[in-house]
This record gives structure tokens, sequence and C-alpha cells, in this order.
């Protein structure tokens, strides 16, 4: 349980999950098997921790640090019927909302690493997967607004933070 004086400290941001793109992050988190982006359905729903892409928005996780709460939210899937075809079947289309909600953890002390790619990244822990469950995309974008529709990672106010917890443990 968090203490009112914590979560006053905490950063909220959310994450955008690209689904032409996250095969890239899923393979460099070594999960298996992820040769093909029919698999990220799969690996969503049995994400635990991942080492996330900041992106082009770095200045806006300058002040990020173990604990602060991060959402990810896939927008479109804009996967075509080939990136969905497992061999056998085609995979459903994601539907747009937030799928998790993470927290910041260290790892050698740090909270962020420049990857082998240059590209920074951060780490997280799933504390609430919401693959079963997601915060439907009306319901978010009632709360975040504009920053709902954002195609980058960005950061959200503390208040919109506690309004999706409110909904994730209602």
């Amino acid at each position: 349980m968090i203490k009112d004086d914590e979560e006053e400290q905490m950063n909220y941001y959310i994450m955008m999950c690209n689904t032409k793109t996250f095969q890239e992050v899923l393979s460099i988190n070594n999960i298996p098997g992820l040769n093909n982006r029919w698999r990220i359905n799969e690996s969503l729903e049995n994400l635990e921790t991942i080492d996330y892409t900041i992106g082009k928005a770095k200045k806006l996780f300058e002040n990020i640090v173990k604990d602060d709460i991060v959402y990810i939210k896939v927008g479109v899937d804009n996967r075509t019927k080939a990136d969905r075809f497992d061999g056998i079947t085609n995979v459903e289309k994601l539907e747009s909302g937030i799928y998790a909600r993470c927290k910041v953890i260290e790892k050698d002390n740090k909270v962020t690493f420049i990857d082998n790619n240059g590209k920074l990244r951060v780490y997280l822990e799933v504390t609430d997967n919401l693959f079963n469950k997601i915060i439907q995309k009306v319901d978010a974008k009632n709360i975040l607004d504009k920053k709902y529709d954002n195609y980058f990672n960005c950061n959200l106010t503390r208040q919109m933070g506690l309004a999706l917890d409110s909904i994730i443990y209602k």
C-alpha cells in the first residue's frame, strides 16, 4: 500500500505500444519465439518485466525515478492479416486501450540505460497486466483527453494517474 506522501512524489507516464515495432522491444527483452508479429498478443498477455524505449520525448523523462508509474497503451493495431497469421489462423487485432500498469525499477542502481542502438530505455515491472480487462479507449480518453491521442510517450498529471488507478482497482 502506498502512503499519501509517497504517492504525491510519484511521476506518472504513458508509453505507446506500436504493434508494428513492439516486436523489436520484445526481442531485445529476450522474450523467446518472437519471430512473428502475431506473437505480440501473447507477449502482452504474459508481460511481467520489460526494458522500454523512451523514444523521442527524452526531456519528459529526465526526472523518472524508481517506483514511478508507467501505463502501456496500444493505439491502433495496424498489423496486416499477414502480420497476424500464426501459421494456422489470424490472431485478433488488439483493441485500442491501456494494457498494463507498471512501476519503474532499478537494475545496477539505474532506472534507465542506453542500449546497443543508442536508444534510451527504462526498466519496468508490470504491477497490473490488463490484457484481459484493458482500460478501454473511451474511458482512458475521458481521463487523459488529448494526451491519449499522443503518438509519443508522455507524462501525466497525478490526477490522471490516480483516475486510471481507480479504474484498475475498482
